[in-house]
């Protein structure tokens, strides 16, 4: 581990405030499927983006249009 080269983490500096609850049934569901694929990808091939994904899963009740611009 000494040779080892930092990375930088891939997050956002502040998270998703709620906004206005502005968005449709199709944003839900566009938000849904935005997020399913970041969990595919950071189970099989970007482990790096898993935190960063597990955030993004705690607003899948209830997406405002910051957390979609988020994902």
């Amino acid at each position: 581990m000494l040779d080892c080269k930092a990375t930088d983490f891939p997050s956002p500096t502040a998270p998703a405030l709620p906004g206005p609850q502005d968005t449709s049934a199709d944003d839900h569901a566009k938000y849904r499927s935005i997020v399913g694929a970041l969990l595919f990808l950071s189970v099989l091939t970007r482990p790096d983006i898993a935190e960063v994904v597990a955030r993004l899963c705690r607003y899948m009740h209830a997406p405002t249009s910051g957390h979609l611009k988020d994902a």
